[in-house]
């Protein structure tokens, strides 16, 4: 593509090798992606587009298959961003007794106590809050395009408005990654094994 090499990837390449991950260019209609591993865990960073018939919106997305060791559930996204989500979970939205958390979050969870407990990590605090525009969640046992996940496999994902350009969130975000999988590790909600599911888009 020479000089009209897409700025994007110019950047994703650079985090790419700055993490010791794999950049992976685009082919057809898959986007360039990244792969970073992280002990069994590939942690994978790429975009989509979503049309309502109107305009396309486009997301960057992180996502990353576990193997599951209890059936936890989370949804977390920032207040005032994803304002159809919320009208769901307003009434369920639970509270942590963290100022910070409680007044810029949006949570809904199946287990508080874990809820809770991930947020006393420091990290996992410090990082989450740093970023906007997103929502988190974990996808349990759902089809998606190119694969179906299997039953003890669940995904930790990540969804950002718009496509991240700034080195500095894209490496944020894959701290956060490393720190929830070690942190969900040491509250047996996932296992260290390594999950057969691969992505195929």
């Amino acid at each position: 593509m020479g000089i009209f090499k897409n700025n994007k990837d110019i950047v994703w390449k650079e985090f790419a090798e700055d993490v010791e991950g794999q950049f992976i260019e685009k082919d057809g209609f898959r986007p360039s992606k990244v792969i970073i591993k992280n002990e069994n865990w590939n942690i994978v960073f790429d975009t989509y587009t979503v049309s309502d018939g109107r305009a396309n919106t486009t997301y960057t997305r992180v996502r990353v298959p576990f193997v599951k060791k209890m059936d936890f559930y989370m949804d977390i996204h920032e207040k005032g961003i994803f304002k159809f989500v919320e009208k769901m979970l307003t009434k369920d939205n639970m509270t942590t007794g963290i100022d910070r958390v409680d007044e810029q979050f949006f949570i809904k969870s199946n287990n508080e106590k874990m809820i809770r407990s991930m947020f006393k990590n420091e990290k996992i605090l410090e990082l989450m809050i740093a970023q906007k525009k997103f929502e988190m969640f974990i996808k349990r046992n759902q089809g998606v395009f190119g694969g179906k996940i299997p039953k003890d496999t669940n995904e930790l994902q990540l969804k950002v408005y718009g496509v991240i350009k700034d080195k500095k969130t894209l490496k944020e975000i894959n701290g956060l990654f490393c720190e929830m999988l070690n942190e969900f590790s040491n509250l047996n909600i996932l296992s260290r094994e390594k999950t057969e599911f691969e992505y195929f888009n």
